[in-house]
């Protein structure tokens, strides 16, 4: 199996200075770089170092720690509730906010989370999905909004973007189904971060769209295809890097500055009414979507990265 795109672009870039690249293990995404200078050297999967720490990992990994953590400071966060194994989530919570999110705590890349709650009903067939993947779930209100991914390195801004669900455009002809198909067999998409755009995710389009997925969308009609914004579900970037609201890059710097993370993708979303909420953190971040954006100017994040990598 190659490399994704992340590791494909900051081998090259390491090329590009005359270091040595040696592709131990492309399955597992494992790689050396070594400096020209001779004397060092780092092992990396995907965009991992030692560089990164294993406890920075394991609260970006665990959505419930992450956000047991944050609660106590003053990091604007979702009203949320956090389910454990068995646990049923009464009307209550559903009826205060109207449309929820249910995501396994444990998952990256959008798996297992479902949007757009608004019966008990599918509360309870998502809870139960996100279950397939961890036994522990987390609920929370629905933010629609601007959705902004933050990419921190060497604990200062280096790139930030606004995400967009994946969507296709109605030719008057075909269903939506059959232009998720015919979008992912574009050149420009392919599975598992392998090229600029990844395919669209059609069973969380399914899950998303109902039956509508059969339905044939009038010329030229952009039609939102999955819930989330995630670019692991084919969602695309627009970089905002140059305009970004400098408080929004405030709330991901306090979150990164606070735990300590050199390498750090901080996904926030600012409401209708302008309100900015904290998602999540990642500490394995994706450098394509800065490199290729869809719109907007691209990112020489993967130079960030050396830098940040060589810096003593």
């Amino acid at each position: 199996m190659a490399y994704s795109i992340t590791p494909r672009l900051i081998m090259a870039a390491a090329l590009t200075r005359g270091w040595e690249v040696e592709e131990t293990d492309p399955r597992h995404s494992f790689y050396t770089l070594k400096h020209s200078d001779g004397n060092r050297q780092w092992h990396i999967r995907n965009i991992t170092s030692v560089k990164t720490s294993a406890l920075s990992t394991i609260i970006a990994d665990r959505k419930d720690l992450f956000f047991e953590l944050c609660e106590p400071l003053d990091f604007p966060l979702p009203p949320t509730v956090l389910l454990e194994k068995s646990m049923s989530l009464d009307e209550d919570f559903l009826n205060a906010h109207g449309t929820v999110v249910v995501k396994p705590t444990n998952q990256a890349h959008g798996k297992g989370v479902s949007v757009g709650i608004t019966s008990q009903t599918h509360l309870d067939t998502a809870v139960q999905f996100a279950r397939s993947f961890s036994s522990r779930v987390m609920i929370q209100k629905h933010i629609t909004g601007n959705d902004y991914r933050l990419l921190f390195v060497d604990n200062k801004l280096a790139a930030a973007a606004i995400r967009r669900p994946a969507f296709v455009i109605g030719d008057g002809e075909r269903t939506i189904r059959e232009l998720i198909e015919v979008e992912n067999a574009s050149q420009n998409r392919s599975k598992g971060y392998q090229a600029t755009l990844t395919e669209i995710d059609t069973d969380a389009a399914e899950r998303f769209l109902g039956k509508v997925m059969s339905s044939v969308p009038a010329y030229g009609e952009e039609v939102q295809a999955v819930g989330t914004a995630n670019i692991g579900r084919g969602g695309v970037a627009i970089d905002v890097t140059d305009t970004i609201d400098p408080e929004i890059v405030a709330i991901g710097q306090g979150l990164v500055d606070h735990f300590g993370m050199g390498l750090c993708g901080v996904d926030i979303i600012i409401d209708e009414e302008g309100r900015p909420y904290v998602i999540e953190i990642n500490t394995g971040p994706s450098l394509g979507l800065h490199e290729f954006p869809f719109e907007g100017k691209a990112r020489d994040t993967p130079n960030a990265y050396l830098d940040w990598l060589a810096k003593p």
